[in-house]
């Protein structure tokens, strides 16, 4: 609703990592079962750390091209970036003082009662000067109604 109604393009933010890294190994020659494995480790653990290395060199590779695009974008399930410490890719793209080439939106869960959004693990979402709009099932009922033919 959100992307149609406001000429958005949804970039999968989960999918995109998923195929960033399956790239990335391929290129670099690991094998996608000791990425797993090391996925199931701790944060903090020495595998762990060295897949959270692995993640950001493999989206340092892709993100970039997707996200300086000239479209109007809707990021959708970014949790996964909390997960491997990536957070930094919103950050950036909050950041007021950051050129950006048309409308970067973020759409993720929050619990009204919870504060502000978080990312997985608790990770505080950066969220920027312009805080968060909660959008609840009202605003989406409104919105595909209006968009409804008489």
């Amino acid at each position: 609703v959100l992307a149609a109604g406001y000429g958005l393009t949804r970039v999968d933010m989960t999918a995109e990592l998923i195929a960033a890294v399956k790239d990335y190994a391929t290129e670099v020659g690991a094998d996608w079962a000791t990425i797993l494995d090391a996925d199931r480790d701790a944060p903090g653990t020495r595998d762990r750390a060295l897949l959270d290395s692995f993640v950001k060199a493999a989206l340092d590779r892709r993100l970039p091209a997707i996200l300086t695009g000239p479209q109007p974008l809707l990021l959708t399930d970014a949790s996964i970036l909390g997960r491997y410490g990536q957070q930094h890719w919103l950050a950036e793209m909050a950041d007021l003082a950051a050129a950006r080439p048309a409308a970067r939106w973020l759409l993720m869960p929050h619990h009204d009662s919870g504060g502000p959004p978080t990312l997985d693990s608790q990770v505080p979402a950066p969220l920027g000067a312009d805080g968060y709009l909660v959008i609840n099932g009202g605003f989406i009922a409104a919105r595909q109604a209006s968009e409804q033919p008489a």
